[in-house]
Order: C-alpha cells, then structure tokens, then sequence
C-alpha cells in the first residue's frame, strides 16, 4: 500500500530549509521516508533507524558521501528542521502534520499499550513467553513471533543492525545480480529500497562469515566470479540463497578455474615472428 507525505509544495524556498543547504534538506526528505515507512507516528528516529549500517547503504546505493549526509544531518538540526531528543532525532511538527487515518490509528495503538502498561504497573507482561495452561512450546513460540513483523507484546520489531562489511558484500551481491540479468526485476528498485534490500539480504551474509566461518576474501572471490559463469547466477537471488549454496557455488569456481589453467597449460603460445630490418638509407 502506497504512503503519503504530506508536505508543502514550496518547502525547498522556506527559510529553514535554505539555512540547512542541499545535504540537509535531503537527510530531512531521507527522513520524512523512514518515518512514514516505519509508521513512526511521533516522528522520532532513534539509532535503530537512523543507524550507521543504514546511512551505508543508502548512501552506497545513491551514490552519496556519508561525510556529506552527517553533516547535512548537524546543519538540519542548526537550521530547526530536525531536533536532538533523548531517543534520538525528532522531524519538527511531523506529529501534527501528518494527520492521516494511518497515524491516527497508530497513536490510538500507543494510547492503549501505554494504559495497559500502567494498569499491569511494574510486574510487566509474560503473555508469549510461558503460554497458557495446556500450551506446548512450539505454541508458546509461535505466539511471540506469530509472522506478522511484530513480537508477542503487539510492538513492532525494530530493524536489525547489520555490519558494514556485511553490507558491502550484499550491495555487490546486488549489483553481480544485475550484472548477468540486468533488466531483472531487481533493477526497478530505487536507491532507497536497493539500500532496504541490502539490510534484508546482509544480515545472511554476516551470518555466513560470522557462524559459517567463511571469509570476506572468499566471499568476494565467488562474488567477483558469479556473473560469469552461465548457470549459478540465475539461481541466486537472494542473501539466504548465496549462504545455502555457499559450498556449492565455491567448490564450482575451484572447478572451473581449475579446467581454464589445464587447457592454458596445453596452449602452446607461437613464436614471435622476427621484425624485418629498417633501412637506414
């Protein structure tokens, strides 16, 4: 479902938006999206969405300076445009501007966890971890991450933060993808959603080097060797795939790497024929 942000159509000449400059008035768009994206209905980003990992890739995929987005996040905080909290950063006037169904009804949500948490006081909920009588683990399971991106309180799950090496793996993931098919579906894709894609599919790749034991060097190697080939890349496309068929995939370039220097060997090169002689005269 698409989402909307409202937002004045001459916000570029508003005075608080020149004082910020170019790179502030784009980390307060950058903003703008993360917020209507997560239903951030207060319109505060802490470190979870507004991370390290995340401003990688984004920029990575925009092709962007993460020199130039940090500053231009100090210069929208100079210029009024976003404000220092002690959850992290606050868009100004998001909450009463964005006055939509969608937010109205998260609010209503918050309204009502909140209540439920001051009628239980400080004994908190164990609803989702033990189960109800008769429950068996699996059920108990299931009801704490019931599918539906949220846990068992009802909250929303918070993004994970991924690696900035495992990051980089993912974006070149990315682009060996597009690199042997490039009118795959994946090429519609915006910066923004390319640098979601790479959070999503990084996390298998971190997992791969840091529960598999594989390397990033072997990680590029296979990466760097994958659109080459003529049948494994069309069977990837996705982070949790390239870590299944990790082995598989390796063990196919060790292979035909290996063919290539045994046919090399068995070329033999000609000899260079002489030059003929240049006359002086």
């Amino acid at each position: 479902m698409a989402k909307w942000i409202r937002v004045d159509a001459n916000c570029n000449r508003h005075p608080r938006f020149v004082a910020a400059g170019p790179w502030g008035a784009v980390v307060v768009k950058a903003c703008w999206e993360i917020a209507k994206e997560y239903d951030l209905a207060d319109g505060v980003l802490s470190d979870l969405y507004w991370s390290e990992a995340y401003i990688s890739a984004w920029t990575m995929f925009n092709g962007m300076d993460e020199s130039s987005i940090q500053g231009g996040m100090k210069s929208a905080i100079r210029a009024g445009l976003i404000l220092e909290t002690d959850d992290g950063w606050q868009i100004k006037g998001w909450e009463r501007r964005q006055r939509d169904e969608d937010n109205a009804r998260n609010r209503k949500k918050e309204r009502d966890k909140k209540a439920k948490q001051r009628e239980r006081g400080t004994k908190g909920d164990t609803r989702g971890q033990k189960g109800t009588k008769g429950d068996s683990p699996q059920m108990s399971t299931m009801s704490a991450s019931n599918g539906t991106g949220r846990d068992g309180t009802g909250r929303k799950r918070e993004p994970s933060k991924v690696p900035e090496s495992a990051l980089i793996r993912a974006a070149d993931l990315l682009h060996a993808i597009l690199a042997y098919k490039p009118d795959h579906r994946f090429a519609r894709l915006d910066g923004k959603q390319k640098a979601d894609w790479a959070i999503n599919h990084g996390k298998h790749l971190d997992a791969l080097q840091r529960l598999d034991g594989v390397s990033w060097e072997r990680m590029d190697a296979v990466i760097k060797w994958l659109p080459g080939d003529t049948f494994w890349p069309a069977q990837i496309n996705s982070g949790s795939g390239f870590r299944k068929k990790f082995d598989r995939l390796e063990s196919e370039m060790r292979k035909r790497a290996g063919v290539a220097k045994e046919r090399a060997a068995k070329f033999k090169l000609l000899e260079p024929m002489p030059l003929p002689e240049r006359d002086n005269a």
